[in-house]
C-alpha cells in the first residue's frame, strides 16, 4: 500500500462535548475510521483542535516556556533543578537528557501528575525521595507560567480522554470493553515536557533529541519550543494487548501485511518509574 506523502488531519469536532449537537453518529463514526486508518497505515496524524483550543492559547503557552529558558538566569534555573526534587520532576540543563546514551542537545522543563504514593510512603527507607515522589516545581518567573500551564494541563486531560474514545471507536470496541479502558485511564498519570531547542552547533555531537519512542497512551536554526503532553494510563494500571485490537488485527492484518504478536501485561507505574531512572545526566552542579 502507498504510503501518504503527508499526514493526515483529524478533526476532533465531532467528539467535543461542545460541539456535540452539530454532529451525527455517523459524523463521528468517520472521526473514528479516519483516526484508525492514520494509526494503521502511518502511526502519526495532526489533530484538529480550534472548536476546542484557541489560536492564542496554544501560542500563549509556547510563549511563556520560551520566556522561562531565554530570561530565566542559571541560578533561577537551578533552584528547580531535578536534585532539588525527586530527580526527574523540575529543570534540566543543556545536554543533560541523553537518549540512547546520548546527551541531547535542548533544555528541559519536566512536569507530572501528583505523587502516586500514598501519603507518607514518598519517601525510601534512606529517607530519600522516592522517584516521581515530590510535587512539580515551577518556575517563579515568569509569573503567569503555573497557571497558564495548569489551566492547559487540565484541557489537555480532557482531550486526551476524547482521543481515547475516538481510539475505541475506531478499533470497534462494545460499551463494556470502553467502560474497562476509560477506568484504566480515568485517573492519568499524565507527564508534560517544556523542551527549548537552541540552535545546533556545527560542530555538535549528537542532535536536539535523539531517536526515540514514547512510552504511553497518546502519546532548527532558531531557538524552537515544544510542549508535548502525554496522556498515560493510571499508575497503577495493569496494560495488557488490548481484545478489540487483537481483532482488529485478525480482520485487517492483511492490508499492511502485518501478524498480531503476543506482548507480557505490565503495570505501568513500574514500566515508567524504569524507563525514568536513566532519562537525565547525574549533575554536581545542583540541576
Amino acid at each position: 500500500m502507498p504510503v501518504p506523502l503527508t499526514l493526515p488531519i483529524v478533526s476532533i469536532s465531532p467528539y467535543l462535548p461542545s460541539c456535540a449537537e452539530q454532529y451525527s453518529d455517523a459524523d463521528r463514526a468517520k472521526v473514528a475510521e479516519h483516526m484508525h486508518r492514520a494509526c494503521r497505515d502511518i502511526g502519526f496524524f495532526y489533530l484538529r483542535v480550534d472548536d476546542y483550543l484557541g489560536e492564542h492559547e496554544m501560542r500563549s503557552v509556547l510563549e511563556r516556556g520560551r520566556e522561562f529558558f531565554l530570561q530565566a538566569t542559571k541560578d533561577e534555573k537551578a533552584e528547580i533543578g531535578l536534585v532539588q526534587g525527586d530527580g526527574v520532576r523540575g529543570y534540566q540543563k543543556l545536554k543533560q537528557n541523553i537518549t540512547m546514551g546520548k546527551a541531547d542537545h535542548h533544555e528541559g522543563l519536566d512536569f507530572y501528575a501528583p505523587s502516586p504514593y500514598p501519603d507518607g510512603e514518598s519517601r525510601d527507607e534512606t529517607g530519600q525521595l522516592k522517584p516521581l515522589g515530590h510535587a512539580n516545581q515551577w518556575p517563579k518567573k515568569p509569573t503567569d507560567f503555573r497557571p497558564e500551564m495548569e489551566e492547559w494541563i487540565a484541557k489537555m486531560k480532557v482531550l486526551g480522554m476524547i482521543v481515547m474514545k475516538a481510539m475505541a471507536d475506531g478499533l470497534g470496541m462494545e460499551d463494556d470493553e470502553w467502560e474497562e479502558l476509560s477506568r484504566m485511564v480515568q485517573d492519568t498519570f499524565w507527564v508534560m515536557r517544556v523542551i527549548g531547542y537552541p540552535p545546533l552547533p556545527q560542530s555538535a555531537e549528537g542532535v536536539s533529541c535523539g531517536a526515540h519512542k514514547d512510552y504511553g497512551c497518546l502519546t532548527s536554526p532558531t531557538f524552537r519550543v515544544s510542549l508535548p503532553f502525554f496522556y498515560e494510563p493510571a499508575f497503577t494500571a495493569q496494560v495488557e494487548p488490548l481484545e478489540a485490537a487483537k481483532r482488529k488485527i485478525r480482520e485487517e492484518g492483511w492490508i499492511m501485511g502485518r501478524k498480531g504478536k503476543d506482548y507480557e501485561g505490565v503495570r505501568y507505574g513500574e514500566f515508567l518509574l524504569n524507563k525514568v531512572a536513566g532519562n537525565f545526566v547525574k549533575s554536581a552542579q545542583g540541576v
